[in-house]
């Protein structure tokens, strides 16, 4: 039971089906074996994740921060903070979440959700700097 539902819970992480190649990050730390991690292990693969998606995200932000004219550039910084606002709220209340279910699992799902929110964010910022690339840069 508790190795099918990490398998499930890891399979909802990675990126659905797409045209496009898996990102390195879901690579390199979708590579753990569910059927053979503990619950501990795993939740600590999905933290470093989270730390890696942070920093894909900030490395992105500033890329994109560079390309924008001065007006997009400050609606993005006002964006990107109002966003940090919304995390850290979603995080406080997914925190909640542990001091009332029990089961070491729910550490795993709590990892997973943070993580994924960030990549989620990451990968939008990604794609607004390759399009601002691809259209305005002559």
């Amino acid at each position: 039971m508790r190795t099918t539902l990490i398998t499930l819970l890891l399979a909802a992480t990675l990126p659905g089906f797409s045209a496009e190649a898996p990102h390195p990050l879901d690579v390199q730390f979708g590579k753990i074996d569910t059927h053979n991690a503990s619950t501990a292990e795993v939740r600590e693969n999905l933290e470093l994740a989270l730390e890696a998606w942070d920093k894909e995200l900030n490395a992105h932000y500033a890329a994109l921060m560079k390309l924008l004219p001065k007006a997009s550039a400050d609606s993005l910084r006002a964006s990107q903070r109002k966003w940090i606002e919304l995390r850290d709220a979603e995080f406080v209340f997914i925190e909640s979440f542990r001091d009332n279910l029990e089961g070491s699992m729910f550490n795993a799902f709590i990892a997973a959700h943070q993580k994924n929110f960030v990549r989620e964010r990451a990968l939008w910022l990604k794609k607004f700097h390759d399009l601002w690339k691809e259209f305005k840069t002559p």
